[in-house]
């Protein structure tokens, strides 16, 4: 990844709600180029993380999915 591309990661989406979701949103928290992680559906572990919001997949959230996943710079 280059330098350029680094520096504007600013907001993660990371879909699933296990163990391993955790472990990444948690390691992903301490670069602190990253504002925001947003976990799909996430779990109640994953809302102590600082840095992370958990999303779930309903209608009243569509809007709010929406517009995460256009303030993305890097989808994997």
């Amino acid at each position: 990844m280059t330098k350029q591309v680094s520096e504007k990661l600013e907001n993660i989406v990371i879909i699933g709600n296990g163990g391993r979701e955790n472990a990444l949103a948690w390691a992903i928290q301490k670069n602190k180029l990253i504002k925001k992680i947003y976990l799909i559906p996430g779990n109640g572990g994953s809302g102590k993380i600082k840095k992370c919001q958990n999303l779930n997949l309903d209608y009243e959230n569509k809007k709010l999915l929406i517009q995460t996943l256009n303030s993305l710079e890097l989808i994997s």
